[in-house]
């Protein structure tokens, strides 16, 4: 079986509850290089992935991040 190896840019999360929106940052900056990861960013991610679900950062929160920034 072949390896596939991708490129996947690193972010290191800022806090222990935005393992979520760092993950989403990561995978959003490998399809558009020209995204800048940031700290603010990563806050403003996790603002809305737990503007849907109050025990953390949701799939939903995090699908209604990614899908407004294309």
């Amino acid at each position: 079986m072949e390896r596939i190896r991708l490129k996947v840019p690193f972010h290191r999360q800022h806090y222990d509850f935005t393992c979520g929106p760092a993950s989403l940052m990561m995978a959003m900056k490998y399809f558009d290089r020209r995204m800048q990861l940031s700290k603010e960013l990563e806050m403003d991610i996790w603002r809305e992935g737990n503007m849907v679900e109050i025990y953390g950062t949701s799939r939903y929160g995090l699908a209604f991040s990614a899908a407004v920034r294309g």
